[in-house]
C-alpha cells in the first residue's frame, strides 16, 4: 500500500489500541498517525471494554487488541467487546497483536471473537496492511 493511498485510507479514521506498554503504543500511534489515523489508548484489557463501550457506535474503524495485559487480558477484553448490545460490537474488526506464535495462541484469539492476528514485532507495512484489510 502506497502512502497516499493510506492516508486517504486511513485519515479522520479512528482506531483503538489496547496495550499496556508505553512503547509499543508509542511506536503504533507515530505510525497510525503519520497516515491521519486518530488513536485512543487503552493501558489494559478493562479500559479497552470501558472505551468502547463508551464511544459511540461505529466510532472505531478497528481495535489493536494486546494478549498479555494486566486487570484484563485481550482475550477476555475480547469476549466483553463481542458480548455489548450495541450495533457494532459484532462487527468492529479486533487484531491481535502479540509476541506470540504458538499456533494455539492463534486459534484461541479467533475462538474469543478477533478477527486476525499481528505478531510483535512488526513491520509498519504489516501494521498498515493488515488494518487497511478491513477499511477497503
Amino acid at each position: 500500500m502506497a502512502g497516499r493511498n493510506l492516508f486517504s485510507l486511513f485519515s479522520g479514521k479512528t482506531i483503538l489500541l489496547a496495550d499496556d506498554s508505553d512503547m509499543n503504543n508509542s511506536v503504533t500511534r507515530a505510525i497510525l498517525e503519520r497516515y491521519g489515523m486518530n488513536v485512543i489508548v487503552a493501558q489494559n484489557g478493562a479500559e479497552a471494554v470501558e472505551l468502547f463501550r463508551q464511544s459511540e457506535p461505529f466510532s472505531f474503524c478497528a481495535v489493536l487488541m494486546d494478549i498479555a495485559m494486566p486487570v484484563m487480558d485481550g482475550f477476555e477484553a475480547s469476549k466483553e467487546i463481542r458480548k455489548l448490545e450495541r450495533p457494532d460490537s459484532s462487527t468492529t474488526p479486533i487484531i491481535a497483536v502479540t509476541a506470540s506464535v504458538e499456533p494455539s495462541e492463534k486459534q484461541k484469539t479467533y475462538d474469543c471473537g478477533m478477527n486476525d492476528f499481528l505478531t510483535k514485532p512488526f513491520a509498519p507495512e504489516s501494521l498498515c496492511k493488515i488494518i487497511g484489510k478491513y477499511l477497503e
